[in-house]
C-alpha cells in the first residue's frame, strides 16, 4: 500500500500500525480504504479495524465521540486511531463548564490495545474520557483543552494507561488569575468544593482500577490539580509519573488521595504552584519523590497564590511504608510544609535544596518519630519543632546558590555548599544505591549538573490487591554506559529465555555490534555489551523477546527506549 511522505513520517514518529489505513473525514462519502474516499464517521471505521490497524483522521473538526467497547487490538499490536495534528479536532460541545455534563470525547468499556494519538480535544466536560474495564490503552501526542478529570479510570480490570506528550490546558490563564467567583467568594475555595467545583480535576484520576500507569513528558497549564489519583486500599497501584512540565497551578501539582502504593514520581518540572506534592491522609507507602524542581516568580499573584511546596499530612489512614521526599529543589516565596493538623508518618526527608524568597520559612508543628529530616540544605533556619525532633543534625543553613532561579534554573553554582554534602541514598530491596561524581552526593535536584538518577520503577503486588493481572515485563529505563546499554524491566526476566543475539542494538537507526548479552540484579536488568561506545540516540529489536520468571512474555508498550520495528 502507497503512504504518502508525511503519513510515513508520523507512522515513524508515533509508532503505528503497519496494517490497513482506514480513512475518515467529517465530510467523507467513501468506504475508508483510500485517502480521497473517506469515511464519514470514526466509529464505523472502528468497527471494520483489526488489531494493527490505523484509522486515520484527516485534517476537520468532528462532532462525534469515540465509542469503543467491541474492538480491541491485540499484544503489542494495537488498534491506532491517529489524527493529522492539531489541524484533527474533536469538538465535545460543551457550552461552558459544568458538573455531572455528558459532553465526552472518548468512551472505553472492557477493550484493550487501543492507541489514540495526535489529535486536538475541546470542550469536553466534565469528566470527557472515560476507561471502564480496559487496558493497554495509550495517550500519545494529543491536546486536551477543558474538562474536569481529563482521563477518569475505572473498574479493576482497567489497568497499564500511558499518557505521554500530551497537552493540557484546563481553563486558559482566567483560571489562573481569577480571583473571586460571581460571588465574591475566593476562587480557590470556590474551586474546591463550590460553585466552580468543576474544575477540581486532574489531567487524570482513577477510581478503584487496576493502576500501572505511566504519565510522562507531558505539559500541562492552567489547571486547578495537575495529577490526581483517588484510590481505595488494595487499587491504584504502581504508577509513574515523570519528566512532566507544569505551570500556573491553583492547587497541587501531583496528589494522591486515600491510598497509594509504589508510587514514582520524579523528574518533574513545576512552576507557579499552590503545592507541589499533597499527601492528606494516606495510606499505603513506598512513594518516591525525586529530582524534582519547583519555581515561583516574583509576581504579586504568584506570591499570593503559592502558598507553599509540600502538604504532607497524617491522619485515619496514615501510610504503612515509607514516603522517600528526596534530592529535590525548590524556589519561592511561601512555606515548607504546613503545619501539620496531624503527624505524617513515614516520611524520610533527605538531601533537599531550599530557597525562601520570601518571609515564610519552615512550618512544621507536628512530628512523629517515624519521620526523619537530614542532610538537606535551606537558607532560612530549621523550625523550632524539627530542632526538638532532633532533625537536620547534618543540614546546613546556606543560599543553595542556583544558577538563575527566576529563569527555572534551579542547577548549583560552583561555589555551593550544597555540593558533596548530602546523604548516599540507597534501597537494597530495588537493588539500587546511588552513585555520585565527586566527594559525596549533592544536595538538590542536580548531581554534577544532571538530574539525580532514583530507583529503576519494579511492578509490586499489594497485599491486599483487589486486582488480579500480572505484570508483563516492559522497559522502564535504560541508561548508556561507554560500551555497555543497561535495561532496565518492571519485572524479572527468566535467564533461559535470554539468548545471544537477542537484542539487536540500532544508533542514529543502524544496527551496531553486540558482544554479550546478560542478566543482573536478580533478573530486572539486562546488560547489554556493544563492540563501541555509545551515544545518544539508541534503539532496540528484540529477535527473542524475553520471558518473566513467571512466564509472561515482554512487551513493548511504552518502553522507556524506542523500539524498532521488524
Amino acid at each position: 500500500m502507497k503512504r504518502s511522505i508525511a503519513t510515513v513520517m508520523l507512522v515513524i514518529c508515533c509508532g503505528l500500525g503497519y496494517g490497513r489505513m482506514i480513512y475518515v473525514s467529517p465530510t467523507g462519502k467513501g468506504n475508508g480504504a483510500k485517502r480521497d474516499q473517506p469515511l464519514a464517521s470514526i466509529n464505523r471505521a472502528i468497527a471494520i479495524a483489526k488489531a494493527g490497524d490505523t484509522v486515520w483522521l484527516l485534517r476537520g473538526v468532528y462532532k462525534e465521540p469515540i465509542r469503543i467497547s467491541k474492538t480491541s487490538g491485540g499484544f503489542d499490536q494495537p488498534l491506532f486511531i491517529s489524527g493529522e495534528g492539531t489541524g484533527t479536532v474533536i469538538d465535545g460541545g460543551a457550552p461552558a463548564p459544568g458538573m455531572d455534563l455528558d459532553y465526552n470525547w472518548i468512551e472505553l468499556d472492557n477493550v484493550s490495545w487501543i492507541t489514540i494519538a495526535n489529535i486536538s480535544f475541546v470542550n469536553g466536560w466534565t469528566d470527557p474520557i472515560r476507561l471502564k474495564n480496559a487496558s493497554y490503552i495509550s495517550f500519545r501526542q494529543c491536546q486536551f483543552k477543558g474538562g474536569r478529570k481529563v482521563i477518569l479510570a475505572t473498574g479493576a480490570k482497567t489497568h497499564h494507561v500511558l499518557v505521554e506528550d500530551c497537552y493540557w490546558d484546563q481553563g486558559g490563564m482566567p483560571l489562573w488569575t481569577i480571583d473571586k467567583d460571581t460571588r465574591g467568594v475566593d476562587a480557590w475555595l470556590s474551586m474546591h468544593h463550590e460553585l466552580m467545583g468543576y474544575y477540581n480535576g486532574s489531567l487524570i484520576d482513577s477510581r478503584a482500577s487496576g493502576g500501572s500507569f505511566v504519565i510522562r513528558r507531558n505539559h500541562i497549564s492552567n489547571a486547578y490539580n495537575g495529577i490526581r489519583f483517588t484510590s481505595k486500599k488494595g487499587y491504584d497501584a504502581n504508577i509513574e509519573v515523570y519528566e512532566n512540565d507544569l505551570s500556573n497551578i491553583r492547587d497541587n501539582d501531583f496528589e494522591p488521595e486515600h491510598y497509594a502504593y509504589n508510587l514514582h514520581i520524579y523528574h518533574n518540572r513545576s512552576h507557579n504552584i499552590h503545592k507541589s506534592l499533597s499527601v492528606d491522609d494516606v495510606a499505603g507507602g513506598y512513594i518516591y519523590y525525586y529530582g524534582n524542581t519547583v519555581t515561583m516568580d516574583s509576581s504579586a499573584w504568584a506570591k499570593k497564590i503559592c502558598s507553599g511546596w509540600s502538604k504532607i499530612y497524617g491522619g485515619v489512614d496514615s501510610m504503612q511504608y515509607p514516603l522517600y521526599f528526596f534530592n529535590n529543589s525548590f524556589f519561592g516565596y511561601g512555606k515548607a510544609f504546613n503545619a501539620m493538623e496531624a503527624p505524617a508518618r513515614m516520611l524520610r526527608h533527605y538531601n533537599n535544596a531550599y530557597y525562601f524568597a520570601g518571609v515564610d520559612g519552615w512550618v512544621l508543628n507536628e512530628t512523629h518519630p517515624t519521620n526523619d529530616f537530614n542532610y538537606d540544605l535551606s537558607n532560612k533556619p530549621w523550625g523550632k519543632t524539627m530542632m526538638q525532633a532532633n532533625w537536620e543534625k547534618n543540614g546546613l543553613i546556606a543560599d543553595p546558590q542556583f544558577v538563575n532561579p527566576l529563569r527555572r534554573d534551579l542547577h548549583l553554582l560552583p561555589s555551593s555548599r550544597a555540593i558533596d554534602a548530602g546523604k548516599k541514598m540507597q534501597f537494597p530491596e530495588l537493588g539500587w544505591q546511588q552513585s555520585f561524581a565527586g566527594r559525596g552526593v549533592d544536595i538538590g535536584a542536580y548531581e554534577n549538573n544532571v538530574l539525580v538518577e532514583g530507583p529503576a520503577f519494579r511492578f509490586r503486588k499489594p497485599a491486599d490487591a483487589v486486582f488480579d493481572y500480572k505484570e508483563t515485563p516492559r522497559i522502564v529505563r535504560y541508561k548508556a554506559e561507554k560500551h555497555l546499554l543497561r535495561l532496565f524491566f518492571s519485572d524479572a526476566i527468566d535467564a533461559n529465555s535470554v539468548k545471544e543475539a537477542g537484542v539487536v542494538v540500532y544508533q542514529n537507526g543502524k544496527a551496531i555490534k553486540t558482544k554479550q548479552t546478560r542478566l543482573a540484579a536478580n533478573g530486572y536488568e539486562m546488560i547489554i555489551e556493544t563492540g563501541g561506545e555509545l551515544g545518544k540516540d539508541l534503539s532496540i529489536r528484540f529477535v527473542h523477546p524475553p520471558v518473566s520468571i513467571h512466564g509472561i512474555p515482554y512487551t513493548n508498550w511504552a518502553s522507556a527506549i524506542k523500539i524498532q520495528k521488524s
